[in-house]
C-alpha cells in the first residue's frame, strides 16, 4: 500500500463522491496515502518483500480493472495460481486498508464540516442549524412548539448485526488511530504527552496487523451486550448530552420563558438482550444481564465524572458563598481535611 499516483489505485468513497473537485479531497487522499504507506511498510516488515509485492500487484491490477484497461476475468487469471497461504496476507492487507481508509474519510468529514462553518456557508439541510432556520421562518408561537415537543423522544437504538464479528481490540485500536489522525489533521506532530504521532500510528497499525480482525466463533448474546455498550463510552456519553443541551438552549433562546424540553429529547436505547421476538435465546436471565450491565456502565461513567468534578471543584467556603442546599449536602460528609471545601464534600 503506497502513495497513490496516476498509475496506482486512488481512494474512492462517499466523501470523494460528494465533494466537487480534486482539491477538496486532497487532504483526505494525503491521509490515506500516509496510512497506506504505513500499512505497506508493516506488511513488508512482517511478511517480507515478496508478500508486499504481491499486495501491490493486486492493488495496481485492480486499479486497471477500475479504469477498464483489463477485465475482471483477466485479473482473476493473474491470481489463479496462488494458494491460500499466499492469499491470506493479501486479503488481510486490503481489509486493513479499507478500515484505515474509512478512518481517513471520517476525519475528512469533520474537516469539511469545520471549513463550511468557518466560511459562514449555509448549514446542511440535515443539520440542527438548518432546522433552527426553518423554525425561525415558520414564525411559530411557543404554545405550538411546546405541544409539538411534548413527549417527543429521538432514540438511537443499538442492535446486534448477525454478521458482526469485529473484536473489541480492533475497535479500540481503530479508535486510537482515529484520535491520532485527528491530531495530525490539526497540524500536530506530537500527542499531548510528547509522543511522535507518526511513530504512534506505526505502532497502532502494527498492532492491528498482528491482531486477528474477526473472532473464530459467532457472538453469544452476552458478547453482543458488551459490544453494544462499548458505544456509550466511545460516543453516546459525550455526544448525547451535548445535543440535548444545544437543542434545549436553542429553543429556549427563541421562546424565552416557555416550558420547553424539561426532559432530554435524545435518549439512547438497545434491543440487545431484550429482543424476545427476534431471538429465542433471550431469556429472563439475559434481560437481567442486559439491564444490569447497562446500569453498571452508566453508573461507572457518572462515578468517573464525579471524580473529575471532585478534582476540579476546589472552591473554599472562606472565599465563595454556596446555596443552602449544597451546604446541607456537604454536611453529610465528615471528612475533616476538606472542612472548608463544600463542593468536594458534597
Amino acid at each position: 500500500m503506497v502513495e497513490a499516483s496516476e498509475g496506482t489505485l486512488e481512494p474512492i468513497g462517499a466523501v470523494q463522491r460528494t465533494l466537487v473537485g480534486r482539491e477538496a479531497t486532497e487532504p483526505m487522499r494525503a491521509d490515506i496515502r500516509l496510512l497506506g504507506a504505513i500499512l505497506g511498510d508493516t506488511v513488508r516488515e512482517q511478511n517480507g518483500q515478496q508478500v508486499f509485492e504481491l499486495v501491490e500487484r493486486a492493488r495496481v491490477e485492480s486499479f486497471r480493472v477500475r479504469r477498464s484497461e483489463i477485465d475482471r476475468a483477466e485479473l482473476a487469471r493473474m491470481f489463479a495460481g496462488i494458494d491460500i497461504h499466499q492469499a491470506i496476507p493479501v486479503i488481510r492487507a486490503f481489509s486493513h486498508f479499507a478500515l484505515l481508509a474509512n478512518v481517513a474519510e471520517d476525519i475528512h468529514r469533520e474537516r469539511r464540516r469545520a471549513i463550511h462553518v468557518a466560511a459562514g456557508e449555509p448549514p446542511q439541510d440535515s443539520s440542527l442549524a438548518a432546522t433552527y432556520a426553518k423554525l425561525d421562518r415558520a414564525q411559530l408561537d411557543s404554545a405550538t412548539v411546546a405541544e409539538a415537543l411534548r413527549g417527543a423522544v429521538v432514540s438511537p437504538v443499538i442492535t446486534a448485526h448477525p454478521t458482526e464479528t469485529r473484536r473489541r481490540t480492533v475497535f479500540v485500536t481503530q479508535h486510537r488511530i482515529t484520535e491520532l489522525m485527528r491530531l495530525h489533521a490539526e497540524g500536530h506532530t506530537e500527542t499531548d504527552d510528547g509522543r511522535n504521532i507518526e511513530l504512534e500510528l506505526r505502532r497502532q497499525v502494527l498492532t492491528l496487523w498482528q491482531t486477528a480482525l474477526i473472532r473464530l466463533s459467532r457472538l453469544q448474546i452476552t458478547d453482543e451486550i458488551e459490544v453494544g455498550l462499548r458505544y456509550y463510552a466511545a460516543a453516546f456519553f459525550k455526544v448525547i448530552p451535548q445535543v440535548n443541551a444545544e437543542v434545549r438552549n436553542a429553543l429556549r433562546a427563541r421562546w424565552p420563558g416557555a416550558d420547553l424540553l424539561d426532559e432530554p429529547i435524545v435518549a439512547p436505547g438497545s434491543w440487545i438482550g431484550g429482543d424476545r421476538d427476534g431471538n429465542p435465546n433471550v431469556t429472563a436471565d439475559v434481560v437481567r444481564r442486559a439491564t444490569g450491565d447497562a446500569a453498571y456502565t452508566a453508573l461507572a461513567h457518572y462515578l468517573a465524572e464525579l471524580t473529575a468534578c471532585e478534582q476540579e471543584l476546589s472552591m473554599s467556603a472562606r472565599l465563595v458563598a454556596v446555596t443552602p442546599e449544597l451546604a446541607a449536602l456537604a454536611e453529610d460528609c465528615a471528612e475533616k481535611a476538606r472542612a472548608d471545601e463544600p463542593y468536594r464534600r458534597a
